[in-house]
């Protein structure tokens, strides 16, 4: 019988362990390196994109998918009208990351507007980026993130340039 304790106890034990070990996903924009955003040459008034570059670090080697996401005001207008449309969000990847759990990713985003409607995209955006073991980030209407294999680990706020 007291064996038959000492085993159970030593697999709750070693279970707990592999959960610490596994744990909640980390990560960060890696602020070592370089960022920047910048808006394509190929813009006209009906179209406007934007690029964002740079490395997400502290990944670990565990096999993840990470998305990074472009949030700002964006959207489509009629000219003359000062009211732009609400927050937009851009989402690219999956990247996986290198053996020593970093990403370089590249993220875009992308307005087309119809008609003579002008195309808008901020220049005050928030990168987000997001660790998924199953499927990529989706957002419900009020902007909240809904996929529960995904998680947010790290935000940041970037100005496009000129």
């Amino acid at each position: 019988m007291r064996r038959l304790i000492l085993a159970i106890a030593v697999l709750v034990v070693g279970c707990w362990g592999v959960a610490v070990a596994v744990g909640a996903p980390t990560g960060n924009f890696n602020n070592g390196q370089p960022h920047s955003c910048a808006f394509g040459s190929t813009s006209t008034v009906q179209s406007k994109s934007v690029t964002c570059t740079g490395t997400i670090s502290g990944l670990g080697n565990n096999p993840v998918s990470v998305f990074v996401v472009i949030v700002g005001p964006a959207g489509c207008s009629n000219p003359g009208n000062t009211d732009i449309p609400g927050q937009r969000r851009f989402v690219s990847g999956p990247f996986t990351p290198d053996s020593n759990g970093s990403v370089f990713y590249t993220a875009t985003g992308s307005v087309t507007c119809h008609g003579n409607q002008v195309a808008f995209i901020s220049s005050s955006l928030t990168l987000e980026a997001y660790v998924c073991t199953s499927g990529s980030p989706h957002f419900d209407k009020t902007g909240a993130q809904s996929n529960g294999n995904c998680t947010l680990i790290d935000t940041r706020s970037e100005t496009v340039s000129p």
